[in-house]
């Protein structure tokens, strides 16, 4: 389907912008003779056999590139592209799981040394000789 907007060059020349199934381009406007019962047999005929030109050119044109394989080629290559995107990003949020797992562990194991030094610098402090005295022997001591 064809559909036609009109413009109109600065110059004055008229122009018409087509689209023809996605295909647009701009020509020259036409005149817009409508026929009439004085038209002459021979302008008739030439008319309809310029529209018959058109027409079978326009549906060689459609014979030779079918819709149904460009779409069909396109929408299989978008496929096998979005699919190999998938399959890429989905490998990595796999790896990233792996490193924030490896992490996580190294965490768990740095906070068990730091338990267990803090619990061995508690019990240097308590096993101090000053802790077993009482209070009044602590003074005197001092």
């Amino acid at each position: 389907m064809a559909s036609a907007a009109g413009y109109e060059d600065p110059d004055g020349d008229e122009w018409e912008i087509i689209n023809d199934d996605g295909f647009v381009h701009k020509r020259k406007k036409r005149s817009r003779i409508v026929p009439n019962a004085t038209s002459s047999p021979a302008i008739r005929s030439l008319r309809r056999s310029t529209v018959e030109v058109e027409e079978n050119a326009q549906t060689r044109l459609l014979e030779l590139y079918p819709r149904t394989f460009s779409d069909a080629a396109s929408s299989s290559e978008q496929n096998s592209t979005c699919r190999r995107i998938v399959d890429d990003l989905f490998s990595q949020a796999e790896g990233q799981e792996a490193i924030i797992r490896d992490v996580w562990s190294l965490c768990d194991v740095a906070e068990a040394l730091c338990s267990a030094h803090e619990e061995r610098m508690k019990q240097q402090l308590t096993n101090l000789p000053i802790w077993g005295q009482s209070p009044h022997e602590l003074m005197a001591a001092l």
